[in-house]
Order: C-alpha cells, then sequence, then structure tokens
C-alpha cells in the first residue's frame, strides 16, 4: 500500500509541476465529459470522507485532518487514512468480519 501511495503521490506532484494550478479549475471547463469526470470525482470524494469519519469516530480518533487531506488532495489522502491505519494495532477490521469467522462461531441454544 505504501508503494501505491508513493506513485499517486508522484504523479500528482509531476500533474500540477506541469499544470500548474489551474489544474484544479480547468477540467470543469474543458468538455461535458470533463464535467461529468469530475463531479463523479467529487461524489467518490464525499463517499470516501463520509467512510473516513464514520471508521475514526468508530475508534474514538478526530478525522478531520484526515478529511480536509482527502478533499485537497484526493487519493493522496484517503490512501494515507488507510496506510495509517494499517499500522494502528488497535484498529478493528474495517467490515466487522468476514463469513467464515461467523460460520465457525457456535451458538447457544436458549436454555443452555
Amino acid at each position: 500500500m505504501a508503494v501505491g501511495w508513493l506513485v499517486i503521490a508522484v504523479f500528482t506532484v509531476n500533474a500540477i509541476a506541469v499544470d500548474g494550478i489551474s489544474l484544479l479549475y480547468r477540467g470543469w471547463t474543458d468538455s461535458a465529459s470533463s464535467f461529468l469526470i469530475i463531479n463523479d470525482f467529487l461524489i467518490e470524494l464525499i463517499l470516501i470522507a463520509v467512510f473516513i469519519h464514520i471508521d475514526s469516530r468508530r475508534r474514538g480518533r478526530n478525522p478531520w485532518g484526515w478529511i480536509v487531506l482527502t478533499m485537497a488532495l484526493g487519493a493522496i489522502g484517503s490512501l494515507g487514512y488507510l496506510l495509517a491505519r494499517s499500522f494502528d494495532e488497535t484498529a478493528p477490521p474495517i467490515f466487522g468480519g468476514t463469513a467464515s469467522t461467523a460460520a465457525t462461531q457456535t451458538k447457544t441454544p436458549p436454555g443452555a
């Protein structure tokens, strides 16, 4: 995951170096398909921010730094959150367990 984060960070820095700050607004005005892609990207960022907020609150952490970073830098922020979370040994599983663990649990009949 750290390698993936580093690759995306390099691509982001390169894009800003080549296109400058206009990278942040030019995509909205190029064409209708650019507008659609940017809007899809923003919807995905909002969904990721909601996940970060819920997960951080569940773990008793402040999510706002990660949310701001994700909104400002996109995948760098969200992958950074997941990378930092992977080093937190007290973090519960993201999905709360799997079907295989639920199937292996024994059920006690009522009244036993």
